[in-house]
């Protein structure tokens, strides 16, 4: 479950590693996710980026939207050959723990998912 907190109620550890990783991040929206983890949401420069910390301050995984030229062009064309009268309306480049790659793609309110190669994954949402 999600529930939306105040910086506040967030471990000391988790906002410190948000502004020494992100000094630029402003107006920032904080969640309480379940698993005593917290998720932090903002716009730095032109991007959007969510976050999301175990409560010692750990990074688990980072979403930063991007345009959606930025995806790979595999993306692309899956969703033109799958999707052909919808159009990809976000992007974005998320990053787990280990590092690994994938990347979403939102298409008619739904939210595709591909790994770094741009091959669809099971669990769209």
């Amino acid at each position: 479950m999600v529930a939306k907190t105040d910086e506040k109620n967030v471990p000391a550890k988790v906002v410190s590693a948000l502004t020494s990783k992100y000094p630029k991040a402003h107006h920032v929206k904080w969640d309480k996710e379940k698993g005593n983890k917290y998720e932090a949401t903002f716009r730095d420069a032109d991007r959007k980026h969510s976050i999301l910390f175990e409560a010692d301050g750990t990074i688990v995984e980072t979403e930063v939207s991007i345009p959606v030229e930025e995806l790979p062009e595999t993306v692309r064309q899956y969703v033109a050959k799958n999707y052909r009268s919808q159009n990809i309306t976000e992007a974005a480049k998320i990053t787990d723990i280990a590092g690994v790659v994938t990347y979403e793609a939102e298409v008619g309110g739904k939210d595709l998912l591909f790994d770094v190669s741009g091959n669809p994954l099971p669990g769209s949402r």
